[in-house]
């Protein structure tokens, strides 16, 4: 059987947060690597740097698409709750209004003393 990958440690320091692209180049020149402004006609203020990083502003649709995950399991769960609800309801509408009445039982079957074998007659 092969071992398990080691995993990295991963930390972050505090809540995520927005980082400006000039604290992001300099962190990256301080390890001694080269991030150039990168425009592109759908993203003019792209940065890439020698060793694979990529700092961007998302447009809307990045942004709709990063967080799609979250719309359908919102969707999902208002979908869930309206079939609960439906449910719910079908079960107070199933249950009749007012109980029928005890039915009666006639003399002959009521408790009391049984005449036959078991009695000794």
């Amino acid at each position: 059987m092969k071992a398990p990958r080691k995993l990295r440690p991963v930390t972050i320091e505090g809540p995520l947060r927005f980082v400006p692209v000039e604290e992001w180049a300099e962190r990256h020149r301080r390890a001694g690597h080269h991030p150039l402004p990168t425009p592109t006609t759908e993203n003019p203020e792209r940065w890439d740097c020698d060793c694979g990083g990529l700092w961007r502003i998302l447009t809307p649709e990045q942004i709709g698409q990063k967080f799609a995950h979250l719309k359908r399991d919102l969707r999902e769960g208002e979908q869930a709750r309206r079939r609960a609800a439906k449910v719910e309801q079908d079960l107070r509408t199933a249950v009749p209004s007012s109980p029928r009445p005890p039915l009666h039982i006639a003399d002959q079957y009521v408790a009391g003393p049984r005449r036959g074998k078991a009695n000794g007659d």
